[in-house]
């Protein structure tokens, strides 16, 4: 039978979990939807330009956050277990610090390097692009900076709920010619201003990121090197990690056509929700994972685990025989042409329900100084799968690009899931949920 302690802990994690699921799950709506619009708004050409920006975008941000954001989920949740404020302080001031300067040093590169037209973006869209990763990077920063402090709704609320129906309404006007929005180059700029102006008011409103001190700063012995040393493993993992799924996009651009990365990117928006349960439930289980550890509890660890793999499975097999059963009907709700992108649909999809049995293997390595050891596993898996990537899309097309991702997050997960019940002793699979009931 479980104990009260691990009753407690099952009842923390599912109340927060569905908090959590619940933002998830209205952003994902939305998401949808904003998407939906903005390829009514825009004809299939215009289209899949906004999908090669959005994605490069997304890379700017990875590669540019210089693996602060996973930071803040490491280390703010043990500083405020020990009451440290201070330390707290400095280590959030120096991550936006970074975190900009890292995000305009890469999109100065990126601007050097379209002219070569990479991925066949205008400089106009090109500006813009960088635009959008500057914003966006700052405000999920902040996001990361909340969630390290618990604050699971004001995380999410920005991000997630209102810039999207700040977008909707942008779209909305569009489509009844209040506004005149043709080209992906404007969109794009609507998005970046209206995010910008809700991250100021962020800031502006949350104690926690007015508090921060802005600069690098001097050294802090013993601990400097600790942060310096954690944030390259979680930046190059990050980094390699989503490199394989957004890169698919921009190259099924290049090898094929716009259309096509339309098409290819409709479908990778779409399977993206069978992972949202569980993405809804890190929110949640890195900060917790981290505080575990710090009290060196791998029973409470193991509980977390158990919990958000079961309540995660269930509802990514239901999407996926959603897929299964209307998979072209929800993809012809974008274009009537989208509707042939079913298989694409339903491979990527495959990858990440692989994902999700398998558990939030990766937040407990990540949280339990076992960082390095994942960021050389996914050195492998998605170094196999981004060299796999090129000959498979020019090969195959944008078949063999979803192959490709599929492979990446079936076999990443699946070694993470190993290696934590080998190095930390925690099974996060779904067979872990025997363990409850005993």
């Amino acid at each position: 039978m479980t104990d009260a302690p691990q009753l407690g802990i099952v009842q923390t994690v599912i109340s927060g979990s569905i908090v959590a699921l619940g933002l998830k799950a209205a952003a994902a709506g939305l998401s949808f939807v904003t998407f939906l619009l903005a390829a009514r708004v825009l004809d299939s050409t215009q289209f899949g330009f906004f999908g090669i920006a959005f994605s490069t975008a997304t890379l700017l941000v990875l590669g540019g956050s210089l693996g602060q954001r996973l930071l803040m989920l490491k280390f703010v949740p043990v500083y405020q277990e020990r009451g440290d404020g201070e330390l707290a302080a400095q280590l959030i001031g120096r991550g936006y610090t970074l975190v900009f300067g890292g995000v305009v040093s890469l999109g100065l590169l990126y601007l050097l390097l379209s002219r070569f037209d990479l991925g066949h973006l205008s400089p106009n869209l090109a500006i813009a692009t960088v635009g959008l990763a500057i914003v966006l990077a700052l405000v999920e920063f902040q996001a990361h900076v909340l969630r390290g402090f618990g604050r699971i709704l004001a995380a999410l609320l920005l991000r997630d709920v209102l810039w999207h129906l700040a977008s909707l309404a942008i779209f909305g006007a569009a489509i009844i010619q209040v506004l005149s929005i043709s080209t992906a180059t404007e969109l794009i700029l609507f998005m970046a201003v209206v995010l910008a102006l809700g991250g100021l008011s962020q800031w502006a409103l949350e104690p926690s990121l007015k508090g921060a001190r802005l600069g690098v700063g001097a050294s802090i012995k013993g601990v400097t090197p600790t942060w310096n040393r954690a944030a390259r493993a979680f930046w190059s993992t990050s980094l390699v990690r989503a490199a394989t799924a957004n890169l698919a996009v921009v190259l099924v651009g290049i090898y094929l056509s716009v259309e096509s990365a339309a098409q290819y990117f409709a479908a990778f928006r779409l399977a993206i929700a069978v992972n949202l349960v569980t993405v809804g439930a890190n929110i949640l289980c890195r900060p917790l994972l981290s505080r575990a550890f710090e009290r060196k509890n791998t029973a409470e660890a193991s509980v977390i685990c158990s919990v958000i793999t079961t309540f995660s499975s269930f509802i990514a097999i239901a999407l996926i025989a959603i897929f299964w059963f209307a998979g072209s009907d929800i993809l012809g709700f974008f274009s009537p042409d989208f509707s042939l992108g079913n298989e694409l649909l339903l491979i990527l999809a495959t990858g990440y329900l692989l994902k999700v049995l398998v558990g939030p293997a990766s937040a407990v390595l990540q949280m339990m100084n076992q960082e390095e050891l994942f960021l050389r596993l996914s050195l492998v898996t998605s170094g196999l799968a981004l060299a796999l990537l090129i000959p498979m899309t020019a090969l195959f097309g944008a078949r063999g690009a979803a192959v490709s991702v599929a492979f990446e997050l079936a076999a990443t997960a699946s070694l993470a899931a190993y290696l934590a019940w080998r190095r930390v002793g925690i099974n996060t699979t779904i067979t872990a949920l025997l363990r409850l009931s005993r």
